[in-house]
Order: structure tokens, then C-alpha cells, then sequence
């Protein structure tokens, strides 16, 4: 696939993107659209307005064992929650809920994950996650509640598969 031309878009315009899954959904774009020439990726969603309209939105092409994705706009959450959902269905993951307002990020040490937790919304929002609170020096035991506006950071015990070193 070859991005032929970027197409950005007026301040404040917005377009709209379908998906092709026979479900009729649309969601709205806005910011840029991208020109975009298929070498044997498949199209999951094309631009129905805007500087692109009846061309590739969204593709999905396989490559030996893999799968890539490709998002030529930018979606608004609910339309960028689709793709993922797809993607996550794609790859056979099932990602952990969360509330929309919690974001969460794992880094992997040799011997401990490290959860990262910033609450962007008001109300207190949990997570499922076991180990030691580094901020507060709480154990979590399996469920951590970050109060609005709050960070957590939460040490796991990784597990080596071998003898605990």
C-alpha cells in the first residue's frame, strides 16, 4: 500500500467513514484523509465525505502469519474503538476493561511488570490488577482503585516460568 497524497482538512470540517462489514456504521473523521493505492490490502471502512470520498479509509492486509492495519484519518474515540475491537478480534486478544477514563500502560522489567494508571475523569475508577502500589506502598490485592485525577503505579511479580530469578 503507498499513501498517494495526504489530504489534510479545514479547521473544524469533519467527514465521515463507513465501514464495510455489512453493518451500515458510519463515524466521523477529521484533521487529514490520506489518497491511498491497495497492493493487496482488503478495505474495512472507505471516506464517504471529505477530500476522499469513496476511497480506502481503513485496511487490513495479511503478510505471511501477520496482519496489519492501516488508519489513513483520524477517528473520533467511539470510531477509533471500532477499529481496535477489530483489530483485538483480528489478533485473539482480549483486552482487560477499563473505564474510559483510565489509562493504563504496562512496562515489562525482567523480574516485574510495572501498571502505570492515570485517571483523567472526576470519579474514582478501578482496575484489576495484583501487586504492590509504589506510590502509596499499598498491596492491591487484585483490584486498584485510582481516585479521579489520581496516578497509580503498581510493581507485579512476573512470572519467569523458571525457578523465581
Amino acid at each position: 500500500m503507498t499513501v498517494e497524497e495526504f489530504l489534510p482538512m479545514r479547521p473544524g470540517d469533519t467527514a465521515a467513514v463507513r465501514f464495510t462489514d455489512g453493518h451500515a456504521r458510519e463515524v466521523p473523521a477529521d484533521v487529514w484523509q490520506e489518497d491511498l493505492i491497495l497492493a493487496g490490502a482488503e478495505v474495512k471502512a472507505e471516506y464517504v465525505s471529505g477530500p476522499a470520498a469513496g476511497k480506502p479509509a481503513i485496511t487490513r492486509h495479511t503478510h505471511g502469519q501477520g496482519v496489519g492495519w492501516y488508519v489513513s484519518t483520524r477517528l473520533d474515540v467511539a470510531g477509533l474503538r471500532s477499529v481496535l475491537e477489530a483489530v483485538y478480534a483480528d489478533a485473539g486478544v482480549s483486552p482487560v476493561a477499563r473505564p474510559d477514563t483510565l489509562e493504563v500502560v504496562t512496562r515489562h522489567g525482567a523480574h516485574h511488570d510495572f501498571v502505570v494508571a492515570i485517571n483523567h475523569g472526576d470519579d474514582a475508577a478501578r482496575y484489576p490488577v495484583a501487586g504492590l502500589d509504589l506510590l502509596t506502598g499499598d498491596e492491591t490485592n487484585g483490584e486498584l482503585e485510582v481516585q479521579g485525577g489520581g496516578v497509580a503505579v503498581v510493581r507485579t511479580a512476573r512470572d519467569t516460568g523458571g525457578d523465581g530469578g
